[in-house]
């Protein structure tokens, strides 16, 4: 899967996302480059060449025993439940990007990135770390599609 299908695949994931969901933190992990990639059915992230290995190997950070389940691995950024996190993301990815969050009428949060001169993203979600992620993704695939 290239950058820009990557990217997609984690634009639709967030579409319809309403909260936590530790297999988009993977996702987006794997994306920024934290960790070697996805397989197995269960969903588990590893560094091996097969689509079926399902063998936990961890992020990049040499250590020698796993969590029984990967989503309880506490290394594996948590960017779906975390402003901090999410926009950790937006400034490493994005550097210099403008941000604001609000809350629009109808109760969902509205987060609104300024990446380049005369270009906004503005999304909205149910929690402020989607909508974040949802406005980062659309910034993301503009720029890929730019290229």
């Amino acid at each position: 899967m290239n950058k820009l299908e990557q990217l997609k695949d984690i634009a639709a994931r967030l579409e319809v996302a309403s909260g936590p969901d530790r297999e988009i933190d993977a996702h987006i992990s794997i994306h920024d480059g934290l960790l070697f990639g996805w397989c197995g059915t269960e969903g588990w992230y590893c560094g091996c060449s097969s689509n079926e290995c399902g063998a936990p190997l961890g992020l990049h950070d040499e250590r020698r025993s796993y969590p029984v389940d990967w989503r309880e691995d506490q290394s594996l950024p948590k960017y779906t439940s975390s402003i901090d996190a999410a926009l950790g993301l937006v400034e490493r990815t994005l550097p210099g990007c403008g941000w604001h969050i609000s809350t629009v009428e109808d109760g969902s949060i509205a987060c609104w990135l300024e990446p380049v001169p005369d270009t906004d993203f503005i999304e909205n979600a149910p929690t402020a770390p989607i909508a974040i992620l949802r406005a980062w993704v659309a910034a993301m695939i503009a720029g890929e599609e730019g290229k």
